[in-house]
This record gives structure tokens, sequence and C-alpha cells, in this order.
């Protein structure tokens, strides 16, 4: 359970939001990491998969399981804290890919303290967000990540 909750944390998170008028494509994507890593936090499972693409699926979980694990973690975990150092962004016209390192803990309702470190992929896609009458919004979804099971493999024993 918890390995949803912290997925969901290490799927979109960093330390500092970049400020600014207009961002670049990468600062939007740290701006979107850092909202739903704060939904994690919050333990907001429906505030955080507004940052996850309902074409989801990273090969363990797609979209609706997803959630589904995520919502149950949240309410398992007392607290949750999730730290991401994002190494690198690599934008490619509507695609993207965030490379991290991260640091997730949670104590569970026994008082146990897990915790994983390690390395994170996760690719992104601009999706329409919104519909105005006159343009669209857009906004960067998460659609797989590569560390599922080994968060999985940490936090659930």
């Amino acid at each position: 359970m918890l390995a949803a909750v912290l997925l969901a944390g290490v799927l979109l998170g960093w330390l500092v939001i970049p400020r600014g008028g207009s961002p670049a494509e990468e600062e939007r994507i740290r701006e979107t990491l850092e909202m739903a890593r704060q939904a994690v936090e919050a333990h907001n499972a429906g505030r955080f998969m507004r940052y996850v693409s309902t074409r989801y699926d990273d090969g363990s979980y797609k979209y609706e399981t997803l959630r589904s694990m995520l919502s149950l973690g949240l309410r398992e975990y007392g607290q949750v804290r999730v730290v991401l150092y994002v190494r690198d962004i690599q934008v490619r016209g509507e695609r993207a890919t965030a490379e991290m390192e991260v640091q997730a803990e949670g104590i569970d309702p026994s008082g146990n303290r897990v915790r994983f470190e390690g390395p994170m992929k996760v690719e992104l896609v601009r999706e329409t967000a919104r519909r105005r009458l006159f343009f669209s919004e857009s906004r960067w979804m998460a659609i797989s990540t590569d560390a599922t099971s080994a968060l999985q493999d940490a936090f659930v024993q």
C-alpha cells in the first residue's frame, strides 16, 4: 500500500518551485512534480491523480489500479514524507523524461518507519487540461515510471 503512496509522491516532487513569469517547459514540469508531491504529503489522492495521465501504464499499475492503491495507502499510513532530487529533465516535443533520486518515508499504523531511497525515472506527456472558449491549456502528466516494483518491495511487508 505504501508503495503506491510513495510512488505517487515520487512520481511528482521537487524541493523548489521555480518562480517567474511564463515558465519554460522544464520549469512547468518541476511545478507539476511539486504540486503532486504536496498532494501526497497532504494525503490527497484525488489532487495527486490530477497529475497522472489516464493512459498511465508502468507495466505493474495502470491508472485505476494506481488510484486505488494510492487511496488505500494514504489511509493506511499516517505520515508520508517524500523528497526528490531532480537530476535531469529532457523534453522532446509532447513527451518528457524526469530522472531523480528519491527519499521516501512512511509510518505505518504500528508506528514502524518504512523507507525507500533510490533512483526513479518518470515519463511524462503534455495533455490538454482545460478547454476555454478560444484556447486550451495543457499540463504535463505522468504516464509511467520505472520504480514501482522497487517501491512495492520496500514498503509492502
